[in-house]
């Protein structure tokens, strides 16, 4: 890993801190097992959600054009396989 994404990680971590401990209802995107966002479950994918005292909240759904749909849902096929690969 180089100095520049271990800085990126840092920075990330310490803005989820920020938001649980701040009390705060800020939006990051964090990975989180989906429960219907987009049409998506049980895999888990970084989304826009509301991070709070309460942890991971709601999944902000912004409008996507049907090409990053069905992006989005290749990539949660993607993983899901993947960890069907691993956990039959």
């Amino acid at each position: 890993m180089t100095t520049s994404t271990n800085l990126a990680i840092g920075l990330s971590t310490a803005r989820i801190i920020e938001a649980i401990r701040g009390h705060q209802h800020r939006v990051l995107p964090v990975s989180t097992v989906q429960t219907g966002a987009y049409g998506i479950t049980d895999v888990c994918l970084s989304l826009p959600t509301v991070v709070s005292e309460t942890g991971a909240g709601q999944v902000l759904e912004i409008p996507l054009s049907e090409l990053e749909l069905q992006g989005l849902h290749a990539s949660a096929a993607t993983l899901r396989d993947a960890w069907n690969s691993v956990h039959p």
